[in-house]
């Protein structure tokens, strides 16, 4: 087995080098990954409003932008809110974002995206709290809310990539920064036939499990409809930046590269990961949910919402309705849904202007679930209604 050849000191997280491997990663799945059953050299429907983020020419010109059905590419970042103060747009300062936001203003993680967007050569950024106007407080509507949440499948499917903010807890600490590993390349230094010759010797930091599959993002429960959803992902860790898409899992040091192993990183979820297990298309709805159950969310209002455009993917894939977590045609399936360990499962307040989540469905409350196995050879009932 030979020994892997890599980048042991990795390139500034701001440096023109480390934009020029970003740029060849998304040229290169631009070109070479036809499978992906979407042409990124296309422009896409903006969304509904966009951060128009100007150029590094003029740091400080920024804008909210109302697209009107305008097609363009842009970026969506996928954050962790962390209760923290996200700069939210609402119907108060919507109309001074549409004229001018200051830079400085942005929280940490918001002023990154913006710095690896202009780099990226895209002109404009998608970041929920503050394209989609919030409420303000109790007294304020969530009309554009709740009309805006329907969209998340589009929104996140037809950007020409997200990046995920996967090591920061929350909008104010960044991405860009590297959390050193203390741990410094050895210069070996010998002679052979050719002559002298030096090589280096480090240690090996690619963890993609650790890094992202453990990372803080994904324990939240929104970041898990925007990595599925979302066909290719740059995601942004505390040791290096990792590439995912449907072909490839990419490392920044250049030392591997992994194929697809998580139907999360499905860029046509979730057909690429069926053709890779056959088998998972009669338990993947019930994964998925139990998975998603076990999540963290800022707001426990938002359990129906979070997953509300996975669950709309489903339900085209499986050609069924998802009603609150339930499939109309794995009905039986659907309803055995029960508790997972020993915390209970607590009844959730919806805001009156939320639509009745019924009992019957786990959705309506906090906690963890699983699904019971049915005996060998049943037969669901049809009739069920």
């Amino acid at each position: 087995m030979g020994v892997p050849i890599k980048f042991l000191t990795l390139p500034d997280p701001r440096s023109e080098l480390q934009f020029l491997l970003l740029q060849k990663w998304l040229d290169d799945c631009n070109k070479n990954h036809p499978d992906h059953s979407r042409d990124f050299s296309k422009e896409h429907e903006l969304p509904t409003r966009v951060l128009d983020v100007g150029s590094s020419r003029d740091p400080e010109k920024l804008r909210l932008y109302v697209a009107g059905g305008k097609r363009g590419r842009y970026i969506a970042l996928s954050h962790c809110w962390g209760g923290a103060n996200t700069f939210p747009t609402t119907r108060a300062n919507l109309e001074a974002r549409l004229d001018r936001i200051e830079f400085s203003q942005l929280p940490k993680s918001f002023q990154d995206a913006v710095y690896v967007t202009r780099n990226l050569g895209i002109r404009f950024l998608w970041i929920d709290s503050l394209c989609i106007v919030q409420k303000a407080d109790e007294h304020d509507n969530d009309d554009d809310w709740n009309h805006e949440s329907k969209l998340m499948e589009t929104v996140l499917a037809n950007a020409y990539c997200t990046i995920a903010a996967t090591s920061a807890a929350n909008s104010h600490e960044g991405f860009l920064d590297r959390h050193p590993s203390g741990h410094r390349p050895v210069k070996l230094q010998g002679i052979g036939k050719a002559g002298p010759f030096s090589v280096y010797i480090g240690r090996n930091t690619d963890n993609f499990d650790h890094d992202v599959e453990e990372g803080i993002l994904s324990q939240r429960g929104w970041a898990f409809q925007e990595r599925a959803l979302s066909p290719r992902t740059l995601h942004f860790t505390a040791t290096q930046i990792y590439w995912e898409c449907g072909s490839v899992i990419r490392c920044e040091s250049l030392g591997e590269i992994f194929k697809l192993s998580n139907w999360l990183g499905d860029s046509q979820f979730p057909q690429g990961a069926l053709r890779l297990d056959k088998t998972l298309k009669q338990t993947l709805f019930s994964n998925i949910f139990a998975r998603y159950s076990s999540l963290a969310l800022t707001v426990p209002s938002d359990r129906p919402i979070a997953i509300s455009g996975l669950q709309d993917r489903m339900a085209s894939f499986y050609q069924t309705k998802f009603t609150y977590g339930i499939a109309q045609s794995f009905l039986g399936e659907s309803l055995l849904w029960k508790r997972l360990g020993r915390e209970p499962m607590k009844p959730i307040c919806f805001p009156s202007s939320s639509p009745d989540v019924p009992s019957w469905s786990w959705m309506a409350y906090t906690g963890r679930i699983c699904y019971g196995n049915p005996p060998k050879n049943h037969t669901w009932c049809q009739n069920i209604r």
